[in-house]
C-alpha cells in the first residue's frame, strides 16, 4: 500500500514538474520574442554609435511606419533600456500591446496619456514601461537595479532621441512611490515646480546630487516594483 501512494505522489511530481517546465519554456520564448522584435527593429531602423559620445541616427520613417504613435527613442547607455517610446489617449492600452499594436504581455515603452497632445510641452515628461523582472533585460525591468547606488554611480544618464534633437537627462532622484504620488504631477502653479524638484530629490532613497539649477522640465521613469508600490526615477536635462 506503501509503495502504490509513493508511486502516486512520485507520478503527480513528475506531471507537475514537467507543467512547471512547461510554462517557463513559454515565458521564456516570449521574452527572446520580445526581444528579437526589438533587435529587428533596431537593425532596420537604428545606425549604432560608434563611440559613446555619438548619436543614434534613427531612421524616423521607417519607425512612423510601423507605429504612428512613436514619438521618440530612450537609451540608458550600458543598459537593456533602448527602445522607442509611444503615446496613446488611452493609459491601458499600451501595457498589454507591443509596437505593432498586438497584444503582448510585455507591452510597450510609453507616455502618460495626459500628455498626448503635447507630450514636450508638459514640465513633466512621464515615460512608463512594465517590470518583467530585471533577469529578463526586457521593458524596464532593469530600472529595479536603481535601487543600489552603485549601479547609479555607472548608469546616470539617460538619452531621450526626438527627430530634431538628442536630450542628455541625468538622473536626480529614485524613489518608490504609490500610484498616487506627487511624482506623477504635469500641473503647476507658478513657483510651485521647483520646490517640487526640491521636495523628488530631498526623498531620493540615496542621494544623487546636490544642486540641480535652474531646472525648466523633468523627465520621470516609472515601473512596478514586485509589491503594490512603483520605482520612479527623475531626470533633469544636463
Amino acid at each position: 500500500m506503501k509503495s502504490k501512494i509513493y508511486n502516486f505522489i512520485l507520478f503527480i511530481s513528475i506531471i507537475a514538474f514537467y507543467v512547471v517546465c512547461f510554462f517557463v519554456y513559454k515565458d521564456i520564448k516570449k521574452i527572446y520574442e520580445c526581444k528579437n522584435t526589438y533587435d529587428e527593429i533596431k537593425k532596420q531602423c537604428v545606425s549604432e554609435k560608434t563611440t559613446q559620445n555619438d548619436n543614434k541616427k534613427i531612421a524616423w520613417d521607417k519607425l512612423y511606419k510601423l507605429n504612428s504613435d512613436i514619438v521618440a527613442w530612450i537609451e540608458i547607455p550600458d543598459t537593456p533600456i533602448d527602445y522607442p517610446v509611444l503615446k496613446s489617449e488611452n493609459y491601458d492600452y499600451y501595457l498589454s500591446h507591443d509596437i505593432h499594436k498586438e497584444y503582448s504581455k510585455f507591452g510597450a515603452i510609453f507616455i502618460d496619456q495626459r500628455l498626448y497632445n503635447n507630450p514636450f510641452e508638459s514640465k513633466n515628461f512621464i515615460v512608463y514601461g512594465h517590470n518583467m523582472g530585471h533577469w529578463t533585460d526586457v521593458m524596464f525591468g532593469s530600472l529595479m537595479e536603481y535601487k543600489e547606488k552603485k549601479y547609479f554611480d555607472k548608469h546616470k544618464y539617460v538619452y531621450l532621441y526626438t527627430p530634431k534633437i538628442r536630450e542628455t537627462y541625468q538622473i536626480v532622484s529614485v524613489r518608490e512611490v504609490s500610484s498616487s504620488s506627487d511624482a506623477y504631477n504635469i500641473d503647476f502653479e507658478k513657483g510651485e515646480f521647483k520646490n517640487w524638484i526640491n521636495n523628488v530629490i530631498s526623498k531620493s532613497i540615496y542621494p544623487c546630487t546636490d544642486n540641480v539649477g535652474n531646472v525648466k522640465h523633468i523627465m520621470t521613469l516609472s515601473t512596478c516594483t514586485y509589491g503594490e508600490n512603483r520605482l520612479v526615477m527623475h531626470c533633469i536635462p544636463t
